[in-house]
């Protein structure tokens, strides 16, 4: 089954979003998940600050770099995705969503 995100299932996206932040605004995870909400409604500027948000939370998690890089990618943004997908491996050569 694919992720939620695919599936472009904005309102079950939004509603783990919620219930992450409600839970613990410091995980990463949960401003990964608000991200993602914003990346589904095309809003790259406010799903790059949940990511950075995500960043800043934890300089380790690896998925959040991932996440940037798609982004700046929609963007045609190439040096700055690179940038970041560069992070992601460096981070965790094994992270294959970065490769």
């Amino acid at each position: 089954a694919l992720p939620i995100w695919h599936r472009h299932r904005d309102a079950r996206i939004s509603a783990l979003a919620r219930e992450l932040i409600d839970m613990n605004r410091q995980s990463p995870q949960a401003w990964c998940a608000l991200g993602n909400c914003f990346s589904l409604q095309r809003d790259r500027s406010n799903a790059l600050k949940c990511f950075d948000r995500a960043i800043k939370l934890d300089p380790g998690f690896v998925y959040a770099y991932t996440l940037c890089g798609h982004e700046r990618f929609s963007e045609e943004d190439w040096d700055r995705a690179q940038t970041y997908y560069r992070k992601a491996i460096l981070l965790d050569s094994r992270h294959y969503n970065a490769w």
